[in-house]
């Protein structure tokens, strides 16, 4: 067996609708507003799960990586990812986005249904 993941695919923009030249994904495991370990099972094993984790995005806007589901963490329950995005622009600029994911089933996911 192997620990469960999701694939996380698409493309993320800038506000004006297009890809940014570069960027960065960082994502977190996080309980009540707070960094946290989660217990993840394979098979008959548990494991640990936590730290920060960080994706390229390409030139464009694409991005693909996989990522432990929430509702695969056995403990503690009511786990999110605090995801953090640096975009930067066709002129250079950095353009700084966080969002909360609850991510749910094994599946391939789209970024923007996140």
């Amino acid at each position: 067996m192997a620990v469960p993941v999701a694939p996380i695919t698409g493309k993320v923009l800038l506000p004006d609708g297009v890809g940014p030249q570069s960027g960065f994904l960082t994502y977190e495991l996080m309980k009540d507003g707070q960094p946290t370990l989660g217990v993840v099972a394979d098979g008959a094993i548990n494991h640990k799960i936590g730290g920060k984790k960080r994706q390229t995005i390409a030139n464009g806007g694409d991005v693909s990586f996989n990522i432990v589901p929430n509702d695969s963490i056995t403990s503690p329950t009511g786990t999110t990812y605090r995801v953090q995005m640096e975009l930067v622009d066709a002129d250079g600029f950095s353009h700084f986005k966080e969002d909360t994911w609850t991510v749910t089933g094994v599946g391939a996911k789209d970024i923007g249904d996140l």
